[in-house]
């Protein structure tokens, strides 16, 4: 009997209602059969989903027809952000860098400080609450009834990771840098625009703010993402289009330089919102 049920069992497993069907089946089996199969079935289903998450991260994940509504048929994001007027040089994989120690981090502060060639670098990053008027960006102004909605937005002098009723937000009030106790100038413009910053928090892409060093020990590369902010209002996968991810490229000798900054609901034409090991730029 139990010989029989496993050869149904292993014929199934490829069926779109592979996990239902698994379970009728299972009621058949002797409790300890049960457990020993319940073990491997979440082994599988596990791995197979993990395979899919490291295998479509950075990869195009909208289908055909939404591609040419959007115009966007770039298959990986380097090459997105390449089309669209981005240095390829000044895209990295942070995976493979060296990443500043994260000293103290707490929804107030972030202190990082690490030696590079022999240069301590430190970086102190505190953040602010202000008041904020949506509307002012909106295009047109609307009083929407849409928690989350803010789209269309002018796209340029726009900040990022707001909702349509947000009144109040939060900020990078201040983020100083030094080497060997020298003050190094990254101007509030390259900041200021980003809200409700990520401090400390892991959401799946979404990561705490890190500083990583370049493989020519030339540049520190400082990362900020716009908080995953889910709620009752919104819902968990939809709060990844209005997050953000921005890359502040600063010059070991010369400062800062330039940044990139990609909005959340970009992000998502590449699995920003299902991969926990998005690269990104």
């Amino acid at each position: 009997m139990t010989q029989d049920i496993l050869r149904n069992f292993d014929r199934i497993k490829h069926s779109s209602t592979t996990i239902r069907l698994k379970v009728q089946l299972l009621q058949n089996i002797d409790n300890n059969m049960r457990k020993i199969l319940i073990f491997f079935i979440l082994l599988f289903s596990y791995s197979c989903h993990s395979q899919r998450n490291i295998t479509s991260c950075d990869t195009l994940a909208i289908d055909e027809h939404v591609q040419d509504v959007l115009g966007v048929h770039e298959g990986n994001l380097v090459s997105y952000l390449v089309k669209r007027g981005v240095d390829k040089a000044k895209i990295s994989n942070r995976q493979s860098l060296q990443m500043l120690r994260i000293l103290t981090c707490n929804d107030e502060t972030i202190l990082i400080s690490d030696e590079v060639g022999g240069k301590i670098i430190h970086f102190f990053i505190e953040k602010g609450i202000e008041k904020f008027d949506p509307n002012y960006f909106l295009s047109p102004p609307i009083d929407s009834s849409n928690y989350s909605s803010f789209l269309p937005y002018k796209e340029e002098g726009t900040p990022y990771g707001f909702f349509a009723k947000d009144t109040v937000v939060s900020t990078i009030k201040s983020l100083t840098m030094t080497v060997n106790g020298q003050a190094v100038k990254i101007p509030k413009s390259a900041f200021e625009d980003l809200l409700f910053p990520n401090f400390c928090f892991t959401e799946l892409s979404i990561k705490p703010i890190q500083a990583f060093v370049s493989e020519n020990r030339e540049y520190i590369y400082l990362y900020i993402f716009g908080e995953h902010r889910d709620s009752d209002k919104i819902a968990y996968n939809t709060a990844f289009q209005y997050s953000y991810m921005a890359k502040l490229i600063i010059d070991l000798e010369k400062g800062y330089q330039s940044r990139i900054v990609l909005r959340g609901d970009k992000l998502c034409y590449y699995n920003w919102d299902n991969c926990l090991d998005f690269t990104g730029f």
